[in-house]
């Protein structure tokens, strides 16, 4: 018999860790779980996957650094939901030594070992230790992305979106940030989420990098993975479809965040915009009162920043283009809901009633078009709807900034003034239809409200909120006739603090209809005219 012990075994061991954990339901039936959420043997048999409930906070946000991982892009699991696990307080007694363990070993390391790229303080600042993002125990060890083991082109775009990126979506602070707060802990959990904020990270970078730079290849390789991802979770959307409407909804939000940053000017944002709608319509019908507590933050975000990203979209008379139109659905013309939401303010937060007239305003201007085209002068009902609207901006007040922004009480107030004389610039503008420039007195109280606002200007600029100041800046850049203003916008725009790609493409359509020698390029209507002249389908946030 040879002396020699047994061959060492040529097979390639797997390079994650293999624990006894699983859903509660595999364990009830004595079964094996493959530890993804939702399991594929409760998939495959339909069965409810329930997993122990645990509060994510600054001490098991080390989840993202010690949960060991597989291959983002290429593991056999399907994209995961948000609510196709559900909470199982009765059977938390369920847990075993292993779970204890788990997260006693989350607790004792709560920062990543590679570069100090990110810690969990970031995620969940003990600033702010009551506000934790309510997350449902998977398995901590099978979360689909370990930063470290990300490749080196996708930790810096996560580094970037972490430290820079994420303060130009929002105005509140690092601490608060929900594309922190609550975005990145549900995408530790959520491989398709994390797909969606590291595309959304790329187009943060797009402006840094020349077109075949390996960082924005490997961002839309992140968006093509969460496009393939979607289509796939799309089919099997019977299966408990309201748990997973927030969650889709949430995705593809970022995703057109992302469209719109990356300064797409063929309509890309729409068809996400088109797809949230009616997510965002199932969700308030059917899925809205089945959210646990810890939902509430996540829900009242994902609605504010669908209701930001729909009524920016109207720079030019709603519905004059298909393609361009996003339904006017009655949440869309009445946010004050979205204030009843602990967390509100993301982007919303110098004025709902504001953000509200913009799809009012954009409906009139179109309203007058069609008068002008088939009557000749403008009808009673339009006059009533003018005045109305007149008189609500000429009596708003700007509200009191939320907690985590009163350092910016001025900036705050500058930012609601710049929207409201934006929208008297586009309600004076919109009841000329398209011969504005043929009334100088109206041309003269639309200069008289743009020199107000360039006062404004310079201290929201300053402030975290320049980040929501480009749709102002398209109305009244539209409008601008005096070559020094128009300089002094295009330098606004290129500030080191905004200048994405999406800043140059606002540049870009207003240098157009500037240069354009018809009457007509004036105005919101004008933006139109010169897209349609230039074959542009263009968008912002």
């Amino acid at each position: 018999m040879s002396s020699t012990g047994a061959p060492f075994p040529k097979r390639h061991r797997l390079r994650f860790y293999r624990s006894k954990t699983g859903c509660l339901t595999c364990r009830r039936r004595r079964k094996k779980c493959d530890e993804s959420v939702p399991c594929n043997a409760c998939v495959s048999r339909e069965l409810e996957c329930v997993w122990p409930e645990i509060q994510l906070n600054r001490d098991t946000a080390g989840i993202l650094s010690n949960s060991p991982s597989s291959s983002p892009s290429t593991g056999p699991n399907p994209p995961r939901s948000l609510h196709n696990c559900a909470i199982a307080d009765q059977e938390a007694s369920e847990l075993t030594n292993e779970d204890l363990a788990l997260i006693s070993r989350a607790k004792s390391n709560s920062s990543l070992n590679t570069d100090g790229l990110v810690t969990s303080n970031a995620l969940t600042p003990p600033t702010l230790p009551g506000k934790v993002a309510s997350w449902q125990l998977r398995t901590l060890s099978a979360s689909p992305f370990r930063p470290e083991a990300m490749p080196p082109t996708s930790q810096l775009i996560l580094h970037y979106y972490l430290q820079e990126g994420a303060a130009k979506l929002s105005p509140k602070p690092m601490q608060s940030n929900p594309f922190i707060t609550q975005v990145l802990p549900r995408a530790a959990c959520d491989e398709t989420l994390m797909h969606a904020v590291l595309a959304l990270g790329g187009a943060l970078l797009d402006l840094k990098y020349d077109k075949s730079n390996p960082i924005l290849q490997t961002a839309w390789g992140h968006y093509a993975q969460v496009l393939g991802d979607l289509r796939h979770t799309f089919q099997n959307l019977s299966t408990n479809p309201c748990r997973q409407y927030l969650r889709l909804l949430l995705i593809l939000v970022i995703l057109a965040h992302a469209e719109a940053i990356s300064g797409n000017s063929q309509g890309s944002i729409f068809s996400h915009l088109r797809a949230s709608r009616q997510l965002m319509l199932k969700f308030i019908s059917e899925g809205r009162d089945k959210g646990t507590a810890g939902d509430k933050a996540i829900e009242g975000f994902v609605l504010e920043l669908y209701a930001y990203l729909a009524l920016v979209a109207n720079i030019t008379p709603y519905a004059l283009d298909d393609q361009r139109t996003i339904p006017l659905d009655p949440v869309l013309l009445s946010l004050g809901f979205l204030q009843d939401y602990e967390d509100f303010g993301a982007v919303l937060s110098c004025g709902p009633s504001l953000f509200e007239k913009i799809a009012t305003i954009s409906v009139l201007a179109r309203q007058r078009l069609s008068e002008d085209a088939t009557m000749g002068q403008c009808s009673i009902e339009s006059i009533q709807m003018y005045q109305g609207l007149l008189q609500e901006l000429l009596c708003w007040t700007s509200p009191p900034p939320s907690s985590d922004t009163e350092n910016y009480v001025v900036a705050h107030r500058c930012t609601g003034e710049t929207y409201r004389y934006s929208l008297l610039v586009y309600l004076k503008s919109s009841m000329y239809g398209a011969s504005v420039k043929d009334n100088p007195e109206i041309l003269l109280e639309i200069q008289g409200h743009i020199n107000i606002v360039w006062q404004f200007l310079p201290t929201v600029l300053a402030s975290p909120f320049g980040s929501i100041i480009l749709w102002p800046s398209m109305i009244l850049g539209s409008c601008l006739t005096n070559p020094a203003q128009r300089n002094d916008l295009c330098s606004f725009l290129r500030a080191p603090r905004w200048h994405l790609r999406v800043t140059e493409a606002c540049i870009t359509m207003l240098k157009l209809l500037w240069e354009d020698p018809d009457d007509r390029a004036y105005g919101p209507f004008g933006l139109y005219l010169v897209m349609k002249k230039h074959g542009i389908n263009f968008c912002m946030v």
